[in-house]
């Protein structure tokens, strides 16, 4: 909240946090606006405005933003080998001191004598937690969790059935997992291209660390447990679907950092008309359209190509793009090869082969069910046999002790008689 003082040569608000938290939000609010002309306040900022001012400073090189791309080389050069890295945290003092410097648009260089590793893999973190809208945006969630889903749930299906040995075939996981990478790689080709390219970027680097667990002890399982919720999240902050779903995004996560040879392979830039079109997403271009503000901030490259942007710096006013422009290419015969809605089409066809083999894994899933439920009745049967057989065999037990006990009375009334008849005898001799 604010209040406004005495009315003087110029107007002056207050600013009034009731918690720390709130006054860190507001200073992280205002040195956003404040330098966000000069390429600072990164942090909570949407990714393609970064990329933007990143290209306009001239760092366009990897369509990658240069504090992932510092942080990371940073990483690989001085501290990949580091054991717990990217889980242990750094230093809270140098954390606020980095991110301040670079909301203020400063050129940051890291320096070993001065910033550590772990620091700087926690801003690297902090970047990517506080993106408004996750590096995988909100529409592709519910299709990249639901694919995932299904490879786990056949893998552990497939496992089972294995492991019972009933002398069915073995299940066709590896053509399940097929489909499934072609309809993820499908639905990460729809992502923005700055998104497309910071996700590769991040899963490549990811894969690097993981090959030295054995001395980061950093595995892809660990990588993807921290990075996980920071890629992708539900756009509903229910802590119960968050907690229900963490084990999906992990394994997401360890797909993609796995397999990102083949899931994210090179995507070339498109030319520089069309450039902002595959950067920014189509929903956040409409809301920036009616923003006044954000227009502001992301500068005249959200609409206008590179060329007219050194037209619109000689001096002459910039082109007002026309209905053609601005409005979505919906049209069959304006869309380009590739295009969202022909990728959408490749994948419904995809998605059509792969309900298809879900049936198959239902159906199985019930058959498996059927044998579970009959191997339970035989074993109920065989534990009826094995206590029967234990009590005859403890009936068996009694039985032979008896007969002992009566064979060493036999025996020793035998003994008792031959006694007798010795003494019998002698008396008789005696006689």
């Amino acid at each position: 909240m604010y209040q406004r003082a005495q009315p003087g040569s110029q107007e002056v608000y207050i600013l009034c946090a009731e918690t720390h938290h709130e006054m860190e939000q507001w200073l992280s609010a205002l040195r956003r606006v404040i330098h966000s002309q000069s390429g600072g306040g990164i942090f909570g900022q949407p990714l393609f405005i970064t990329f933007e001012y990143d290209r306009a400073r001239g760092h366009t090189q990897t369509l990658v933003p240069a504090i992932v791309e510092n942080s990371a080389r940073f990483i690989a050069q001085h501290g990949i080998l580091e054991e717990g890295l990217f889980r242990l945290p750094g230093k809270q003092t140098l954390i606020k001191e980095l991110r301040q410097a670079y909301d203020c648009g400063v050129k940051v260089e890291f320096v070993v004598s001065k910033h550590d590793v772990h620091s700087v893999a926690s801003v690297l973190k902090l970047f990517l937690r506080e993106l408004p809208e996750p590096l995988i945006p909100y529409q592709h969630y519910d299709t990249l969790l639901g694919t995932t889903k299904i490879i786990t749930e056949f893998h552990n299906l497939s496992a089972q059935r294995n492991s019972t040995e009933v002398g069915t075939e073995p299940l066709q996981f590896e053509e399940v997992e097929q489909h499934a990478h072609k309809v993820i790689m499908r639905e990460l080709e729809l992502l923005p291209l700055c998104n497309y390219h910071l996700l590769r970027f991040l899963c490549q680097f990811l894969h690097d660390v993981s090959q030295k667990e054995n001395e980061n002890k950093m595995g892809v399982q660990n990588l993807a447990i921290i990075f996980g919720p920071n890629i992708l999240r539900p756009e509903s902050e229910d802590p119960k679907e968050l907690m229900d779903n963490v084990t999906v995004i992990r394994t997401l996560m360890s797909i993609l950092i796995a397999n990102h040879f083949t899931l994210l392979p090179e995507r070339h830039s498109p030319p520089a008309s069309t450039l902002d079109d595959d950067i920014m997403p189509r929903h956040s271009m409409m809301r920036a359209a009616s923003d006044p503000q954000t227009m502001k901030l992301a500068g005249p490259t959200l609409w206008n190509s590179s060329k007219e942007l050194d037209s619109s710096d000689e001096g002459s006013s910039p082109r007002v793009p026309d209905k053609s422009e601005t409005m979505p290419r919906s049209s069959p015969a304006a869309l380009p090869r590739g295009s969202p809605i022909q990728l959408r089409k490749k994948e419904n066809e995809e998605l059509v082969e792969f309900r298809r083999l879900r049936s198959n894994v239902l159906a199985l899933r019930r058959e498996l069910s059927t044998e579970r439920a009959e191997r339970e009745k035989l074993s109920k049967v065989v534990q009826c046999l094995s206590r029967d057989l234990e009590s005859s065999r403890l009936d068996n037990e009694r039985l032979e002790n008896q007969l002992y006990t009566e064979q060493t009375a036999r025996r020793a009334a035998e003994e008792i008689n031959a006694k007798l008849y010795k003494k019998v005898e002698s008396l008789l001799t005696k006689l």
